[in-house]
């Protein structure tokens, strides 16, 4: 079952999803910690659903039509899918500066 939509759309071209209300969750779908004060939670910004931030730990450059500069947290299946694509302009920008290669 795979989680990210992060091409759904027209063609092939990325569709910024939309969040899913943090307001709903009582517990990360993931690791089922439940969301108490100090337990933060946060969204995937491939798919939009909600986890916890420890769920939400991978970090990693979204396609061009997102809109983002720099590495964003995303969920362990946007993770996979994402690192497959070519991010190579991003490396050329940044070089051994690139907050990418340190995760």
């Amino acid at each position: 079952f795979f989680f990210c939509n992060w091409m759904e759309g027209s063609g092939n071209s990325p569709k910024r999803p939309e969040n899913e209300n943090l307001d709903d969750l009582s517990q990360c779908p993931v690791c089922e910690r439940k969301f108490i004060v100090f337990t933060k939670k946060g969204n995937c910004l491939g798919c939009g659903k909600g986890y916890c931030t420890k769920c939400l730990n991978n970090w990693i450059y979204f396609p061009e039509e997102y809109q983002y500069d720099t590495v964003q947290p995303c969920c362990v299946d946007c993770y996979k899918e994402l690192s497959s694509v070519d991010h190579s302009t991003h490396f050329e920008i940044y070089g051994s500066q690139d907050p990418a290669s340190k995760t």
